[in-house]
């Protein structure tokens, strides 16, 4: 089994950020969340970047926009790739 870190800080006191995190924690809880696990999570510039588990199967990194409440992700084929883009992608990017 893998362990994963999730480290990621927002500013709770922006109307934005705090609805990017109630955003997220809806997509990941409740009887139809969209991800069943958020393997690690990281922040990016302006950007949560996560690798997430579809609640259907497979695997994703998405990208959670904290200027604007909005999302985009690339799908991947295995865990594997994902953790391999997400790494990419946040070791590519200076952190905020």
């Amino acid at each position: 089994m893998h362990t994963y870190s999730a480290a990621a800080t927002l500013d709770l006191t922006d109307e934005t950020q705090r609805s990017v995190c109630d955003l997220v924690r809806r997509f990941h809880t409740g009887r139809w969340s969209i991800f069943r696990r958020m393997h690690d999570v990281q922040r990016v510039g302006s950007e949560l970047v996560e690798l997430a588990e579809w609640r259907s199967g497979g695997y994703a990194v998405v990208w959670w926009s904290l200027a604007s409440v909005g999302l985009r992700w690339q799908d991947c084929a295995s865990l594997a790739a994902a953790s391999a883009a997400f790494r990419e992608v946040v070791t590519a990017a200076p952190h905020a």
